[in-house]
């Protein structure tokens, strides 16, 4: 008479198609909410560009910072919120001293 086996195989299939099962809901439910609040994929046309590794840091970095402090330092239309304006950092810091300007959190 054959030894029973505590093993049974369609206990281990049925885990198997449970873990399967679970893996791909988790995959759909992270794809519905990365369309949902537009979040790109990355390495994907869709998030602009490819990464890629930096040529030269230093140069990117400065070309960076001639952006940034260009913003800091003038006028600009905020397209991102209608009504509101972007100006240079020293003018708000007056506007806000003297106690006319309105910081928006």
């Amino acid at each position: 008479m054959p030894e029973r086996s505590d093993i049974h195989p369609y206990k281990i299939m049925f885990v198997g198609i449970a873990l399967v099962l679970c893996v791909l809901l988790v995959t759909l439910i992270a794809r519905q909410l990365m369309i949902h609040f537009h979040l790109p994929r990355e390495n994907s046309i869709e998030s602009g560009k490819p990464r890629r590794l930096l040529s030269d840091p230093t140069q990117e970095r400065a070309a960076f910072d001639v952006v940034m402090q260009r913003r800091l330092h003038s006028y600009s239309i905020d397209n991102s919120e209608p009504g509101y304006a972007h100006i240079p950092i020293e003018r708000a810091m007056q506007l806000h001293a003297q106690g006319k300007g309105h910081v928006h959190d």
